[in-house]
């Protein structure tokens, strides 16, 4: 409620920079409110994409997807290094 009274204000100032963080509040109200609500974000799959995005940085683009799907299990903890295999949960 209070956040909502709070966009209205926001969208009603006739401030350029609080109209915009105003839609952008009404854009992601959703997410926000789920975070009260459940305690869940996506930052653990932001953190998978952005070793994801950094490891395709690093290797100037892979040739042969499955090596490049090879390297991605075994940044982000997937692979077994002892017995080079997937780790099953």
């Amino acid at each position: 409620e209070c956040l909502k009274r709070w966009i209205k204000q926001a969208l009603s100032s006739g401030l350029r920079s609080f109209i915009e963080l105003g839609h952008k509040f009404i854009e992601k109200m959703r997410y926000i409110l789920n975070w009260f609500k459940k305690k869940i974000t996506s930052a653990i799959s932001e953190g998978f994409n952005n070793k994801i995005k950094r490891l395709k940085r690093m290797a100037y683009g892979y040739k042969d997807i499955e090596y490049f799907k090879c390297k991605i299990h075994q940044h982000c903890g997937l692979l077994n290094p002892r017995l080079n295999t997937l780790k099953t949960t």
